[in-house]
C-alpha cells in the first residue's frame, strides 16, 4: 500500500516539473500505463505554455505600439476618446433635430380620441396614424413635425389633442477619412456631429491639421471646423448634426510654429496660411512679466540654413507671414529674490532684475529713513553663507 501511495504522489508531483528533468531510466522504472499518462499530459503542458508564450507576445506587442505623441497646441483635446464605439447619446435635443428613417415618435391623443403609441419613421419617411393614413415627416424638424401631425389630428378628430415627442433617435453611419487618427466607418446616432465623431475615432493624427476639418455632404463641403476656435475663443464651428453618408475629412498639418522663453504658453502652433507671427502670440496668451523684449529672435530655414533674425520689437510679428518650422524665441530676465530689512522706509521682500545692484533696491525700498546708518549695513548672502 505505501509502494502504491509513494508512486501516486511521485506522478502528482512530477505534473509541474519540465520533460527534461525526466531521465529514460526513470521514466521507464514506472509502470506502463504511469508512463504513457505521464507523457501526455507533459505534451499538454507543452502546447499550453507555448500558446501562453504566444499570447504574451502578443500583448507585449501591442502594449509596446508607439501611441500617438503630438506636442502640438490642441493635440491634448482628444485624449479623453472613448473606449468603445457606441453611438453617443444625446437627451433632450431641441426642436430643430430634423428627423428621418429609423427616428421613433411618441404621439398621444386625448380627447374625442384617445390613443397613445410610438411610430418608427419607415423607409420611405413615413408614419401611419390610425384613421388618418400616412405622413411624411423625413426631412422636417422635430417642430415642423409637431405641427403637421397636430393640423392631420384636428382635421380628423373634432376636439382632440395631439401630443409629440422623439423617443428614439436613428443611428447614422459616417466615414472618417484623411489625416483622423482610427480612419474608418463609424456608427453613431443621429444627434452626433463632428466633434462626437472625431472623439471616437481617436482625434487628429500626428501629422492631421486642427484648423481645417471638413464635413463632406453629397459632394459638397457645407462645414469646416477649427479646434483652436473652440480652444482659444470658446466658440464652436460645428453645429450641423451627422447624416448617414457624411464625409469628415481632416485636411494635412502644413504650418507648424514654434514659440519659446518667455512665452505664457510654450507649446508648437499651427497657422493657418494667411496668419502671421503674431496671432501664434495671442494663442500663446502673450509674454510673460519678465520677458526681455531687448532679446526676440525669429529662427526660419533659408537656402537649406537655419538663420537667426533679430526682431527689434514684438510688434513687427504683426507683418512676418509665418513660414512652417519657424521658431520664434524672446528670452527671460533672470530674477533674484532680495529681502531688505532695517532702516528703509518700505523693508520687505524684492526681485532684483538682471543689472540691478543693491543701490537699485534700496530704492525701490523707498530709501533709506531719516535715522538710518548707511555705512553700518550688512550684507548676508545665503549661497555665500552655505559654502562658507
Amino acid at each position: 500500500m505505501r509502494k502504491i501511495i509513494f508512486i501516486l504522489l511521485l506522478v502528482s508531483s512530477s505534473l509541474y516539473i519540465s520533460a527534461q528533468e525526466f531521465n529514460e531510466a526513470y521514466l521507464e522504472s514506472l509502470p506502463a500505463d504511469v508512463r504513457d499518462d505521464i507523457e501526455k499530459r507533459l505534451d499538454q503542458q507543452k502546447a499550453s505554455e507555448k500558446a501562453s508564450y504566444r499570447r504574451l507576445s502578443e500583448t507585449d506587442s501591442n502594449l509596446t505600439k508607439t501611441p500617438n505623441k503630438d506636442d502640438v497646441f490642441g493635440s491634448q483635446f482628444f485624449n479623453s476618446m472613448q473606449t468603445s464605439f457606441m453611438p453617443i447619446s444625446a437627451p433632450n435635443l431641441d426642436d430643430s433635430y430634423v428627423l428621418d428613417f429609423g427616428d421613433v415618435l411618441s404621439i398621444q391623443l386625448l380627447g374625442q380620441k384617445d390613443l397613445n403609441n410610438s411610430y418608427q419613421l419607415e423607409r420611405d419617411g413615413s408614419i401611419n396614424l390610425p384613421d388618418i393614413g400616412k405622413i411624411i415627416l423625413a426631412g422636417l424638424s422635430l417642430s415642423e413635425a409637431s405641427k403637421l401631425i397636430k393640423s392631420k389630428v384636428n382635421q380628423a378628430y373634432i376636439g382632440t389633442d395631439a401630443f409629440i415627442s422623439l423617443k428614439n433617435i436613428r443611428d447614422v453611419s459616417v466615414l472618417l477619412a484623411g489625416d483622423v487618427f482610427n480612419p474608418g466607418v463609424y456608427t453613431l446616432n443621429g444627434s452626433s456631429n463632428m466633434l462626437h465623431a472625431l472623439n471616437v475615432a481617436g482625434g487628429i493624427s500626428s501629422y492631421g491639421s486642427y484648423r481645417s476639418i471638413k464635413l463632406i455632404r453629397d459632394d459638397k463641403v457645407i462645414e469646416t471646423l477649427d479646434i483652436y476656435d473652440i480652444l482659444i475663443n470658446g466658440i464652436s464651428t460645428s453645429k450641423s448634426r451627422l447624416r448617414t453618408g457624411d464625409i469628415i475629412f481632416v485636411d494635412p498639418r502644413n504650418n507648424v510654429i514654434k514659440l519659446e522663453g518667455a512665452f505664457k504658453r510654450i507649446s508648437r502652433y499651427e497657422l493657418l496660411a494667411e496668419e502671421n507671427l503674431s496671432d501664434a502670440i495671442t494663442y500663446a496668451n502673450g509674454l510673460t512679466v519678465d520677458a526681455d523684449i531687448s532679446n526676440i529672435y525669429l529662427y526660419r530655414t533659408l537656402d537649406g540654413e537655419v538663420k537667426s533674425i533679430p526682431i527689434a520689437n514684438i510688434s513687427q510679428f504683426k507683418n512676418i507671414k509665418s513660414r512652417d518650422q519657424d521658431r520664434v524665441y524672446v528670452r527671460k530676465n533672470s530674477y533674484r529674490n532680495i529681502k531688505i530689512s532695517g532702516a528703509v522706509l518700505r523693508p520687505g521682500s524684492y526681485k532684483m532684475i538682471e543689472g540691478e545692484n543693491i543701490f537699485d533696491v534700496i530704492e525701490n525700498a523707498g530709501g533709506y529713513t531719516q535715522n538710518a546708518f548707511p555705512a553700518g549695513a550688512i550684507y548676508l548672502n545665503e549661497q555665500a553663507k552655505e559654502i562658507n
